[in-house]
């Protein structure tokens, strides 16, 4: 079995035993592999540059959508984009401490717009 498989010892219950060994035979696949890992390499790529770091953020399994509903509860009112960005993308939720260079700079750059309007 390839690496991708390594994890997987048995069926799960809901799969039909021929749709197992499909899946089985598709993952071992060289193709299959090959897009494996480009997909793995594209995860870790600093979209940056080197040094930028890997995109990052803290917002856990809840979506994006649902920390957004929080934060409009906890303010009364809707908050921007910018207020949720540097949310999920702060230490802590403190909007100080960013969690990498990448969300930092973007941070950066929306300060310099708004003092511009």
């Amino acid at each position: 079995m390839s690496d991708c498989c390594k994890n997987i010892d048995e069926r799960p219950g809901f799969l039909l035993q021929e749709i197992w060994e499909g899946y089985l035979a598709h993952w071992s696949s060289s193709e299959y592999m090959a897009k494996s890992e480009q997909a793995s390499k594209n995860r870790k790529s600093e979209k940056n540059g080197p040094g930028a770091g890997t995109s990052k953020h803290t917002g856990g399994t809840k979506s994006f959508a649902s920390h957004k509903e929080t934060l409009d509860e906890k303010a009364g009112e809707l908050v921007s984009v910018n207020v949720l960005f540097n949310y999920i993308h702060t230490k802590g939720h403190n909007n100080v401490t960013f969690v990498d260079e990448r969300s930092r700079k973007l941070n950066d750059y929306e300060r310099r717009l708004e003092e511009l309007m």
